[in-house]
């Protein structure tokens, strides 16, 4: 199947000669996108847009879980039926790019120079594919404390003096706890892995050394998960048993939660009652890094007739405009990779402030880990922390089963295209 759409493929490129200033003849394309319900609404009020400066291209927009999505892009290109642009996750790059899926970017939408300039030196490197862009991330996010100041001011608190050294915040935390009213004082419940991975990187650990080896079974990654059994068993600011983090903050039960910064935008959508703000993780010195940043990729062009190729660059050109990204970063809740947006006021004010702030050079690391990796691998770092935490498989004992099948899965996974850089890619950037 491989074969067939890499001849595919070819035919459409034929030559190397198509650019995105021919002439497109009235045609329709199909888009594959998400389901999350922001950011379809978000497209379907800024779709009337790019209708009115192209009328002989219509867009069909198909929305699917990006899971589904992804599993079904590969059989249907080959089979002639697949979309002409899709939204697809992070997990399934490497993937879609192994089965040689996408097609590149045509170099007059985005050529490296104009890469660099737009989204920085970082990513014009590490997305620069032999030569060529198959897609560009529209934006980062990274792990943060969410906390509602009401609550906070009721216990004679404020967020700008939330502690920054993890045993005086947690000290804080208990202050605010009252499980007997169902009130966490940190909600963490169902955040066991993002923990986890974040107390990691904070204590100089690496989930990958490579593309090719996983380092499960360290000393930061035990330290990490009793870090985390301790937040239930020897601090006691939230319950197994209790509602989950996002719950029990967003209907103001918890004055202070952990999660992801993707958080914003769920908050704004499904809790638009409760006041919330964020400031940075807490770390064990008071200093970062905080953690790890992912970035957040989003469209593909799948297309294979080349008419076809021409007028999905076009919508990719809407999609990737600073006046689209702006928005989509918002709704989406994410700090846009477009440098000159994050200068705008909305990033540079709450709640998006500490986003940015963590996300500064240093503070955060990214290795290419976790986004770029296999997806089994992920799903088998989440069941190894909830073993541990909530199971109580002991440490050891979990830790020992996921580096084995997590070896097993690395032996099934191929990354040709350097995007899992590991703890040896990281260093070896560093020393730039």
């Amino acid at each position: 199947m491989r074969r067939k759409i890499a001849k595919l493929l070819l035919i459409a490129a034929a030559g190397s000669g198509i650019t995105c200033s021919m002439a497109i003849a009235q045609t329709k394309i199909s888009v594959w996108w998400t389901t999350r319900d922001p950011v379809v609404k978000y497209l379907d009020r800024e779709l009337s847009f790019f209708e009115k400066t192209h009328p002989d291209i219509k867009i069909e927009i198909q929305s699917l879980p990006e899971r589904t999505m992804a599993e079904r892009l590969f059989p249907t290109i080959a089979a002639g039926t697949g979309p002409d642009l899709a939204y697809i996750d992070e997990s399934f790059l490497s993937p879609l790019l192994n089965a040689e899926a996408l097609r590149p970017i045509l170099p007059d939408i985005y050529d490296r120079e104009k890469v660099r300039e737009i989204y920085g030196e970082a990513i014009a490197d590490l997305f620069r594919l032999k030569g060529k862009y198959y897609i560009l991330p529209y934006g980062n996010m990274t792990s943060v404390v969410f906390y509602n100041p009401e609550i906070l001011k009721k216990y004679g608190y404020a967020g700008r003096n939330i502690p920054k050294i993890w045993d005086e915040f947690l000290s804080m935390a208990q202050k605010m706890t009252d499980l007997g009213k169902g009130q966490p004082g940190f909600a963490i419940n169902g955040k066991h892995a993002f923990i986890v991975d974040a107390v990691m990187y904070q204590k100089g650990g690496f989930l990958y050394k490579n593309n090719k080896e996983v380092m499960f079974d360290t000393q930061q990654l035990r330290e990490a998960l009793q870090f985390n059994l301790d937040l239930y068993d020897k601090y006691k600011i939230d319950t197994r048993r209790g509602l989950s983090a996002m719950e029990a903050f967003g209907t103001g039960k918890a004055p202070l939660m952990f999660s992801w910064s993707w958080f914003i935008g769920y908050m704004d959508r499904t809790y638009p009652e409760t006041p919330y703000n964020t400031c940075v993780l807490p770390t064990f010195t008071g200093k970062p890094p905080y953690g790890r940043f992912g970035y957040n990729l989003g469209y593909c062009i799948t297309a294979i007739d080349p008419v076809k190729i021409m007028a999905a660059c076009e919508f990719y050109k809407f999609l990737t405009s600073p006046d689209f990204q702006y928005g989509f970063a918002i709704a989406r809740g994410c700090i846009p990779t477009q440098l000159r947006l994050r200068e705008k006021a909305k990033f540079r004010s709450d709640p998006f402030r500490s986003v940015v702030h963590a996300l500064q050079p240093g503070n955060t690391i990214n290795a290419g880990e976790i986004d770029f990796s296999s997806l089994a691998v992920t799903d088998i770092f989440s069941a190894m922390c909830d073993a541990a935490v909530l199971e109580g498989k002991p440490r050891a004992e979990a830790l020992g089963v996921a580096q084995k099948e997590a070896s097993e899965a690395m032996k099934r996974f191929r990354d040709p295209w350097n995007l899992l850089w590991g703890k040896e890619g990281w260093e070896k950037r560093m020393m730039k």
